[in-house]
């Protein structure tokens, strides 16, 4: 965004408007209710997660974080064994 501006929380770009949406992407998005812990399900629920992120990333600004979820209370559960 070299030729953006940012005011309050919204950037201007080109005159433009454009959304910042901050994404907080862990629990159900990585893995649903009765899943198996498996990489290859937690990559393709964020496959799902990423189609419909990409949807609105054209015309907005956004930003992904881990919401942690039951990832991070099984890494305890793990370390508390």
């Amino acid at each position: 965004y070299s030729k953006a501006n940012f005011l309050g929380d919204k950037l201007y770009l080109y005159g433009d408007t454009i959304m910042r949406i901050v994404l907080a992407l862990g629990g159900n998005a990585l893995l649903a209710r009765g899943q198996a812990l498996t990489a290859e399900n937690q990559r393709d629920n964020i496959r799902k997660a990423a189609a419909s992120i990409a949807s609105i990333a054209k015309d907005n600004e956004i930003i992904i974080v881990h919401g942690n979820g039951p990832q991070v209370g099984l890494l305890m559960e793990q370390n508390a064994a």
